[in-house]
Order: structure tokens, then C-alpha cells, then sequence
């Protein structure tokens, strides 16, 4: 069986999707933040941007394990979008870059690629449909803020599109 993981970075946490044989066994919000084993957020951020990136990156890889697959979101920056500030998207980035250098086989996808340009909440709509109801016990039980849950279920989604299961 093949073990994959999938991961939506951010600066503070990242979405984390496990699964095993095409089917989701863990799904994770990572956040060193809610780590108990750190002092305070403030821990990892006095280094600045990399040792947050650090941090961050460290609680996803430490929930993943050991798998055969990894497949990172890569940063985009869709046009007409003036607002988004570059710089958000490369701390992001250095993140995403992070976890994806602990795996020699990682790859990486853009959010067009396996999202395209479907609104937040329809595509939201689409990943939970996809869910076993095993899976969906997943997503019912963790124990991320709800207002955090999009980070999860895009990591969900971008291993579902890796698997071949969202198209």
C-alpha cells in the first residue's frame, strides 16, 4: 500500500491529509502554536521569517511520518489579484519549501492545477462529497478551529486530486 501525503502550508499552520492506500486515515491542522512542548508562539517567531518557517514546518513533517508520496501546494498568485501581497505568498513559500525538501520524491502542485478557479465553498462542497463516511468522521472530530477547517480540507483535496479522486 502506498502511503501519501498531502499538505496545504501556511505561515502559521498547515493543513495536513494522510492517506494509505488511496484512503484518508489522518487529517491534521498543525500549528506549533498548539504544540504544548512550545513556551509560546512567540518561540519559534523571535528568529524571524525562517525560524517560524521552521517551526511550521517541523509540526507538519512531525504528524506525517514516514510515507512513500508528498505532494505540497505550491504558492500562486492569480492575476488581477493587486491586493495579495507578494511577500505573504513567499513566507508561505519558504514553508511549503521546507517540507517538501524532507521527501526526495516531493512534488508540487499550483492551486489551478488541481482546484482550478471553483469558488472556495463550492470546491469545499465537492471534497467533503468525495469522503467516505470514514473519512468524513475525519473532518467531524478534529480538533482544529472551525474558522482553520479550509486548511484541512484543501489538504484533503490536494491529496484526493493526487489520487485521482477529484477531477
Amino acid at each position: 500500500m502506498t502511503r501519501l501525503a498531502a499538505v496545504d502550508p501556511g505561515v502559521h499552520g498547515c493543513g495536513v491529509a494522510i492517506f494509505d492506500g488511496g484512503t484518508l486515515i489522518e487529517a491534521h491542522y498543525t500549528c506549533p502554536s498548539r504544540n504544548p512542548f512550545h513556551k509560546s508562539e512567540h518561540t519559534c517567531g523571535g528568529g524571524g521569517n525562517y525560524a517560524r518557517a521552521h517551526c511550521t514546518a517541523r509540526e507538519a513533517l512531525a504528524v506525517m511520518g514516514w510515507v512513500d508520496d508528498l505532494i505540497v501546494e505550491h504558492m500562486f498568485k492569480y492575476p488581477g489579484m493587486d491586493k495579495i501581497n507578494v511577500n505573504d505568498l513567499l513566507d508561505v513559500q519558504t514553508v511549503a519549501a521546507m517540507i517538501a525538501a524532507s521527501h526526495s520524491g516531493a512534488i508540487s502542485v499550483y492551486p489551478p492545477q488541481w482546484k482550478g478557479n471553483v469558488p472556495k465553498k463550492i470546491m469545499t462542497a465537492r471534497i467533503k462529497k468525495l469522503l467516505t463516511p470514514k473519512e468524513q468522521y475525519l473532518l467531524e472530530v478534529g480538533d482544529w478551529p472551525k474558522s482553520l477547517e479550509h486548511n484541512v480540507v484543501d489538504a484533503i483535496g490536494i491529496g484526493l486530486w493526487r489520487l485521482g479522486r477529484l477531477k
